[in-house]
């Protein structure tokens, strides 16, 4: 096909070999196991055969606005939906689709807004503070952040600051109850920045300094699709659940229950087909542009998939800080080099009885404006779904890990003179089908189009569910570099080549060998941040609803 089209293709890609971004699973383990051996809490609670816990997290997931940011309060939302109480909770982005998504909770890891860990809706529920075990108020909590990220590249933006792909919080005994009337939740929200603007003022990744007219800073639940999050209960059970799409621009829904082992039904496999090979999930970056790609999924016969078509870009055009923003990225991002998404595309399909589903309704076009067209980065995404086995509120919540492809650009925009790929074998041997890799620099996006800003929020109600049984098992992956570390129970740096021992001190903490605590050059005091006038600050709205702010949408 692209000798029909007459191309000439750049099929090279950054060479990613052994490129591994999500924590390793013993910088897990090391986090669970402090919690579970945290004195202040108990995990005596008895449960009767068939009782399992099972926990909704819901982040954004009815906003369709993709520049809205999870800054607004009751942003991420925790339902009790099983049978157990809950003692902890933590958030792992680490293997989100957008990897450059850090916790900014003092304005040095991102753009210069910030905020701390705020709980906007507690409903009853004690949470306890990280450091002197205390049932604290709703913006008391110290440092509740683990996994740093690497140092931001200095380059012209010196200031700038590693931020956090980790986030947890215990809650007191009996407090976190089961939801048994679907309308109580914990509610939080804080900020989140593409760590790639580490130092940036706000007005330089904002406006006119962007192309399309973009806030460059935030992030949405859409952002964190992908990432893992894990649940205690209070009989010390775990559960493991992913971020997938809710199917809008900007949300997320995942579901933890007990006892699932995420057998290999429970994922599916992408496979694209471009004019220059076809690529497989998990294997390796691919190429795309002239014919418009295919997608096919393959798993479980009937299953029910949700897929997503992303669209990536970089649109802080400043020339001051541009080339060092995007010499973060791929130093760190070589798969996807991008701080923010353009575009959510969402298709459910149901696979047929061989286990397959072609689908050919995306649109592969670029993104334009007047003034310059671009084709973007893109990531393709898909997981099996719950689907009617679930209430329709979480029916798209993945049964287990989120398949992802990324493509980059080969100099060619998709165009309708170029014939349309088809699907064929839907796992083609990889030898026959690759394009030639090599560690040269990926084309770089320079977005152009600007949507309409309107952010708009409204919140969910998730209502009770029946119980499904399952045990989570960590997938072992390699965890990154970084800077930062947490002591005294993490040793002073997560590197691949050191593991996040638990080392018992005296010290006041999470537990007898763990202190969650920000270096002092990031974050001295932790005290609840305030906004200054120059900056934005969220609107303060009833608990229970999202409210609209200024603050940096994606």
């Amino acid at each position: 096909s692209g000798q029909e089209c007459n191309l000439s293709r750049d099929t090279s890609v950054p060479d990613v070999t052994g490129y591994e971004q999500q924590e390793s699973e013993e910088s897990v383990n090391a986090v669970l196991d402090s919690l579970r051996s945290s004195p202040d809490l108990n995990f005596n609670a008895q449960y009767s055969n068939g009782e399992r816990g099972e926990v909704f997290l819901d982040i954004m997931s009815t906003i369709d606005n993709i520049q809205s940011s999870n800054y607004n309060p009751n942003s991420f939302k925790i339902r009790n939906i099983g049978r157990k109480n809950i003692a902890a909770f933590f958030l792992d982005t680490s293997g989100a689709i957008l990897g450059d998504s850090v916790f900014d909770p003092v304005g040095l890891a991102g753009d210069s807004v910030n905020k701390a860990l705020e709980i906007d809706n507690m409903s009853g529920i004690k949470v306890l503070d990280l450091i002197d075990n205390k049932v604290v108020g709703p913006n008391d909590i110290t440092d509740p952040f683990v996994f740093p990220s690497q140092p931001p590249i200095p380059g012209s933006l010196p200031r700038g600051e590693p931020g956090f792909r980790g986030l947890f919080i215990k809650f007191g005994e009996n407090s976190f109850t089961p939801d048994k009337n679907g309308g109580n939740f914990l509610g939080f929200s804080i900020d989140m920045d593409p760590n790639s603007l580490a130092g940036t003022e706000k007005s330089d990744v904002t406006g006119r300094n962007t192309r399309p007219e973009w806030d460059g800073g935030g992030v949405s639940g859409a952002e964190l699709i992908g990432s893992k999050f894990h649940v205690i209960f209070d009989d010390g059970s775990r559960a493991v659940g992913y971020l997938g799409s809710s199917g809008t621009q900007a949300g997320s829904i995942g579901v933890a229950k007990e006892g699932n082992t995420f057998p290999s039904s429970s994922s599916v496999t992408i496979s694209v087909k471009t004019g220059d090979g076809t690529f497989v999930s998990g294997e390796r970056i691919g190429t795309y542009g002239g014919e418009e790609p295919a997608v096919t999924i393959s798993g479980q016969p009937n299953a029910r998939v949700v897929v997503n078509v992303i669209k990536g870009l970089q649109p802080v055009r400043n020339s001051d800080i541009r080339d060092t923003i995007e010499e973060r990225l791929q130093a760190t991002q070589k798969h996807f080099p991008v701080n923010n998404y353009f575009e959510v595309q969402t298709e459910t399909v149901t696979l047929d009885g061989n286990g397959i589903a072609c689908i050919d309704t995306f649109d592969w076009s670029t993104i334009t404006s007047t003034s310059r067209d671009t084709d973007p980065y893109i990531a393709i995404a898909a997981s099996r779904v719950l689907g009617s086995s679930a209430p329709s509120n979480y029916d798209k919540a993945p049964m287990g890990p989120v398949a992802k492809v990324f493509l980059q650009n080969n100099g060619n925009a998709v165009s309708n003179s170029c014939p349309m790929m088809t699907c064929g074998d839907p796992v083609p041997d990889p030898e026959t089908s690759s394009p030639t890799n090599s560690p040269s620099a990926s084309p770089t996006s320079l977005p152009t189009s600007s949507p309409t800003e309107t952010k708009s929020s409204s919140a969910p109600t998730a209502s009770p569910t029946s119980t499904l049984t399952n045990t989570p098992t960590l997938t072992p992956t390699s965890g990154p570099t970084s800077t930062p570390s947490l002591t005294p129970t993490l040793t002073p740096s997560l590197t691949p080549t050191s593991t996040p021992s638990l080392t018992p001190t005296s010290t006041p903490s999470l537990t007898p060998s763990f202190t969650p605590t920000l270096t002092p050059t990031l974050n001295p005091t932790h005290t609840p941040t305030t906004i200054s006038p120059t900056t934005e600050a969220p609107t303060t709205e009833a608990p229970t609803t999202e409210a609209p702010t200024t603050e940096a949408p994606t």
